[in-house]
């Protein structure tokens, strides 16, 4: 039996995670165009 607090406490995290992740390569983006040519 599952649980769907875990369920939806475990989509929120993941959720973040990929927030996180989705900044981050936008600002890796940023500063590679910036240093770039």
């Amino acid at each position: 039996m599952r649980n769907p607090l875990v369920a939806v406490a475990a989509k929120g995290k993941a959720g973040t995670h990929l927030t996180g992740l989705i900044k981050a390569s936008h600002l890796l983006r940023e500063l590679v165009g910036a240093a770039g040519p």
